[in-house]
Order: C-alpha cells, then sequence, then structure tokens
C-alpha cells in the first residue's frame, strides 16, 4: 500500500480542489479525511473509508454528484476513474466499485444523466 500512497495522495487532492470549486464541502472533506489518514499511515481506516458508502454508495455518496460545469465535471470523471484504477492496481478495490467506473467510461456524451443503452451495457459486464 505504501509504494501508492504518493499516487493516492496525488489523485484525491484533485478531487478535494475540484470539489472545492463545485462548492461542495461536505465531500471535500471526506476526501481531505481520506488523505489525513494516509499521511497519519492509517492504512486499515483508509481502505475501509475509501471502499465505504460514503464513497461509492447511491444519492449523497462523493462519485455520485451534480457539476455543473462541463469542463469540472470532466476532470472529476477523469479523476473518478484514475481513482478506482489504482484502487484495482493496488488491490483495495472492492468488485461493486467497477461498476462506477464502467458508468463514466460508457457515457459517452459526457452528461451526468445516464442513458438506457449506458444501463444496459452495464448489466451485461
Amino acid at each position: 500500500m505504501s509504494e501508492y500512497r504518493e499516487e493516492y495522495i496525488l489523485i484525491l487532492s484533485n478531487l478535494s480542489k475540484i470539489l472545492s470549486r463545485n462548492n461542495s464541502i461536505g465531500k471535500k472533506q471526506f476526501i481531505e479525511f481520506l488523505i489525513n489518514c494516509l499521511n497519519e499511515n492509517q492504512l486499515d481506516k483508509f481502505q475501509r473509508e475509501i471502499n465505504s458508502l460514503d464513497m461509492w454508495g447511491g444519492a449523497g455518496a462523493v462519485w455520485d454528484i451534480y457539476i455543473e460545469d462541463e469542463n469540472l465535471y470532466k476532470d472529476f470523471k477523469n479523476n473518478i476513474i484514475k481513482l478506482i484504477d489504482l484502487m484495482e492496481k493496488s488491490q483495495k478495490l472492492k468488485r461493486s466499485v467497477r461498476s462506477v467506473r464502467n458508468i463514466f467510461k460508457f457515457n459517452k456524451n459526457d452528461s451526468i444523466i445516464w442513458d438506457v443503452n449506458s444501463i444496459e451495457r452495464l448489466k451485461k459486464d
């Protein structure tokens, strides 16, 4: 885990800045909490919380956010994908989180609204 610490901090810091620019203070605070866990070497807590419902659950979770600015949303989406890829690479990824990556990757029109075709493709994966 420690070999990936700097990568996690970089991606999470990017997400924190994006959430701040979007005035999503509660979600930004959760991301800052994850960064603090890494900085304080609380790796068990970090692993538990990065896979938690606060991060990946439904409405209100960090990933499930409305961002009106298209460029900011694309940046957010790309950083979420990078985070999931890193979680997979560092073997800290719960299986259910992969569907979030698929939602972002398959959503070709970069809109936050999912179309029926995207949902059907997810069911096949």
